[in-house]
C-alpha cells in the first residue's frame, strides 16, 4: 500500500517524479542542450555585437550572415533529425557534440578572421553543428509518456534559460577579464567537452517502443 501510494504521489507531481526516477536521464539531456544553447547565443547573439563593437564590420553585414547561420541550423536540424531515424539518434548526437568541441575554435577564428567570407563560413559550420546537438526527438524518448513534457522542459529548458540564457552576459565577461578574444570560444568548448563525456553512454532510442 505504501509503494502504491508513493508511486500515485509521483504521477500527480512529474518535476518530483523525474528527479526521483529519471535523474540520469535528466543530467543527460541537460549536457546535450547546454552547449548547443551555448554556441546559439555565443556565435548569433555575442559574436555579431561583437564584432561590431570591436572591429569595422558593419551591423547589416554581422547581422545577415547570423541569419543566414540559423537558416543553416534549421536545415540542418530537419536534415540530420531526418538521419538519425535511420542510423539511430546516438551517432548523430555524439557526433555533433564532438564536432562541436573540436571545431568551436576553428569556427570562431573564421568568424573573428576580418574576412567577410569567413564570417559566412564560421556561421555556416556553426548552424550545421548546432542543428544536429539540437536533437530533441533524442530527448523525448529519454522520458516515459507520463512526464515527456516535465522532462523536456526541465533539459531544453533548463539548460536553455541557464546555460544558454546567460552565454552572452559570461561570454561579455570572459572577454573583459582576459582580453583575450576565444576566451568566449573556450568556454564553449568546456561546455561541448563535459556533454561529451556524459552523452558517450547515452543509449539508443530509435528503434525502440516509447513507453
Amino acid at each position: 500500500m505504501f509503494m502504491a501510494a508513493h508511486s500515485s504521489s509521483l504521477k500527480a507531481h512529474p518535476v518530483r517524479e523525474v528527479w526521483t526516477s529519471h535523474r540520469r536521464s535528466l543530467v543527460r539531456g541537460f549536457a546535450l542542450v547546454a552547449p548547443g544553447a551555448l554556441a546559439f547565443n555565443t556565435y548569433f547573439i555575442f559574436m555579431p555585437n561583437h564584432l561590431v563593437a570591436t572591429s569595422d564590420r558593419e551591423p547589416s553585414a554581422a547581422l545577415l550572415t547570423a541569419v543566414l547561420g540559423l537558416l543553416c541550423a534549421a536545415v540542418a536540424g530537419l536534415s540530420l533529425g531526418a538521419l538519425s531515424d535511420r542510423v539511430g539518434r546516438r551517432p548523430v548526437v555524439v557526433s555533433s557534440v564532438a564536432l562541436l568541441t573540436v571545431g568551436a575554435v576553428p569556427i570562431a577564428l573564421s568568424a573573428l578572421s576580418g574576412s567577410l567570407w569567413g564570417l559566412i563560413l564560421a556561421d555556416i559550420a556553426a548552424g550545421a553543428v548546432i542543428g544536429g546537438v539540437f536533437s530533441f526527438s533524442a530527448l523525448a524518448e529519454l522520458f516515459p509518456t507520463g512526464v515527456r513534457g516535465t522532462g523536456l522542459a526541465m533539459t531544453a529548458g533548463l539548460a536553455s534559460a541557464v546555460v544558454g540564457g546567460t552565454g552572452p552576459f559570461v561570454d561579455q565577461v570572459l572577454f573583459q577579464v582576459t582580453g583575450f578574444a576565444l576566451a568566449p570560444t573556450l568556454y564553449i568548448v568546456s561546455v561541448a567537452g563535459v556533454a561529451l563525456v556524459v552523452v558517450w553512454s547515452w543509449p539508443e532510442t530509435a528503434f525502440r517502443d516509447l513507453a
